[in-house]
């Protein structure tokens, strides 16, 4: 909680606790109005911590699920990045992984594929280019033999 409080997530932490004393208070009138006992509002405050942290376990569950599927993600482009440079045979332009967070890593990751895929794609042209040529050439030739022998 004390990491909450200092961090970039320090408006997390002040809107949950604001939003949990607010909750607090009310849930305390109500329950003064009611008339419960303090045992039965025991009872009510143990049966709600119980609920919040199964509540907090499926939101922590989904975001871990965010995670793993970006890391998939990152790990998907990172060996099409790797299979570019083998079809290339060039090196590799990217920095080392290190403690990037996930999403800036895909987005490098991503944009060095893009180079690639675009170098890729002159070269393949050049290739296609080379090829149209010599077999103009050849016709050229087979033209001026043709003529030769007519």
């Amino acid at each position: 909680s004390d990491q909450f409080s200092r961090g970039e997530d320090a408006p997390l932490a002040a809107g949950m606790d604001g939003a949990l004393r607010a909750f607090l208070e009310n849930m305390g009138r109500i329950w003064e109005d009611i008339g419960l006992t303090p045992e039965e509002r025991g009872e009510r405050v143990s049966q709600l911590v119980h609920f919040f942290q199964e509540v907090f376990r499926n939101v922590e569950d989904k975001e871990a699920m965010v995670r793993k599927r970006m890391q998939g993600d990152v790990d998907v482009a990172e060996a099409r990045h790797a299979e570019l440079l083998g079809e290339l045979q060039i090196s590799s332009d990217l920095e080392p992984r290190g403690q990037q967070p996930l999403r800036a890593r895909l987005a490098l990751v991503r944009e060095a594929i893009g180079r690639l895929e675009a170098h890729q794609a002159k070269v393949k042209a050049e290739q296609k280019h080379a090829e149209l040529r010599k077999a103009l050439d050849r016709v050229t030739s087979l033209r001026a033999m043709i003529k030769e022998h007519s």
